[in-house]
């Protein structure tokens, strides 16, 4: 399976550390904070990544190198002179995913741990659901954060507004090669241009046969919040008190084996 990871993002909450280093490179428990995302990728037999880049791009290319080039997996760089915002830049690497039914579409500076198993479970009932996209979710680290909306059938109703769903998106989905006849401009946002729009448009016409846009839930992944230097150091903080309990065993296994794996 492929797997496109968005990456391109100035980190502009994170000045003045930004400034020298992309977030995704910024390190995190002593190795890049993007190896937290890759591990899960990895874990379910991911074999090719495709990056897009923008700001600092030559430090953020050798350290995605320094991180994969001993594994046995390919891996690609899409270079954007200007940013394509998430769905363009998925536009433009369309000749590396059109041959794929399914890829993954993931954020590089998120972070969310857990087991890679909900991630495998998720691709095959995507497929089972024969999904435009499937996002996948969590419990909302803040009752004021934005949140999904679904029915009983698990398809997305909104995406954005608080509800009492308490889903949070978990910077991970599943998407279909037809997304891309829906990716109508060069700078598309995913949300906001492509899946909202195509949600609401399927929502009025209730008995069709067009793919749905569906969230799998599970309350055994933890999203860490990122957005600031602050947050950053206490999600950090969180982690290392993690490391040294055995209150969450998954979390503490996920995060001992990303370090493992990477820390060189």
């Amino acid at each position: 399976m492929k797997a496109f990871i968005l990456s391109a993002g100035f980190g502009k909450r994170l000045l003045p550390y930004t400034l020298k280093t992309p977030k995704p490179c910024m390190y995190f428990l002593d190795i890049p904070l993007i190896a937290f995302n890759l591990q899960h990728l990895l874990n379910i037999g991911v074999t090719e990544f495709i990056f897009n880049t923008h700001h600092l791009k030559d430090e953020f290319i050798k350290t995605v190198t320094k991180l994969l080039s001993k594994k046995s997996v390919t891996y690609h760089f899409s270079h954007e002179k200007i940013l394509l915002n998430s769905a363009g830049g998925l536009k433009k690497v369309c000749e590396l995913l059109h041959s794929e039914q399914d890829f993954l579409m993931i954020n590089a500076d998120s972070l969310c741990l857990g087991n890679s198993d909900f991630l495998k479970e998720s691709v095959k009932l995507h497929k089972k659901n024969n999904a435009l996209a499937t996002l996948l979710c969590c419990p909302s680290p803040d009752k004021n954060f934005k949140t999904i909306k679904i029915n009983k059938q698990n398809h997305i109703l909104n995406i954005g507004p608080v509800s009492k769903d308490n889903l949070h998106y978990t910077g991970y989905m599943i998407v279909s090669c037809n997304i891309f006849s829906l990716i109508k401009i060069n700078n598309a946002h995913i949300f906001s241009d492509v899946l909202l729009p195509y949600i609401k448009k399927t929502l009025k016409e209730p008995f069709n046969d067009n793919q749905k846009v569906f969230a799998n839930y599970t309350a055994l992944w933890k999203f860490f919040e990122m957005g600031n230097i602050k947050d950053f150091k206490n999600a950090e903080k969180q982690c290392l008190d993690i490391l040294k309990g055995d209150n969450n065993i998954e979390l503490k296994n996920y995060l001992n084996n990303t370090i493992s794996n990477f820390l060189t």
